[in-house]
């Protein structure tokens, strides 16, 4: 007993006929190119059809683009421009909440008793250690989010 094939019968729709390629892998056939995010869509319940003595399962479809996804490409763009607006939102927080430590009474005391503590800009080594965090981030290319 011979076994089942399986046929994919495609009907591509005008949005996303693709473009004409001549030169094929394959002698004797045109190849059709298909936009990005293109997918196939089934239309119908598949059939069975009897060719030359062989079951055969014909399912038939049609070809959809989604025109309003976005690319990987673009994704990972966004996401890049989300971290860094974060981590810039978590500095300005860094510098408000650190000042107002520094302003606090008791933060005043201390300074006022220990010289060490007067001459240490601690304030401003924390903001330039986050301001380099976020200026490293916005560097990255588009591998970014591999890295660890």
């Amino acid at each position: 007993m011979m076994g089942r094939s399986d046929v994919l019968q495609v009907q591509p729709g005008a949005a996303v006929w693709g473009g004409r390629r001549v030169l094929s892998q394959y002698p004797g056939e045109q190849e059709m190119q298909y936009p990005p995010l293109s997918y196939l869509e089934v239309t119908t319940r598949l059939r069975l059809e009897e060719v030359e003595g062989q079951v055969v399962r014909v399912l038939p479809m049609k070809i959809n683009a989604n025109v309003t996804c976005s690319t990987i490409v673009e994704t990972l763009g966004k996401r890049k421009q989300l971290y860094v607006a974060l981590l810039e939102n978590v500095r300005e927080e860094v510098e408000r909440d650190v000042g107002a430590v520094i302003r606090s009474a008791r933060a005043q005391e201390r300074l006022k008793h220990s010289p060490w503590d007067c001459e240490w800009d601690l304030q401003r080594s924390i903001l330039e250690e986050c301001d380099k965090m976020v200026e490293t981030r916005k560097a990255l290319d588009g591998s970014w989010p591999l890295l660890a």
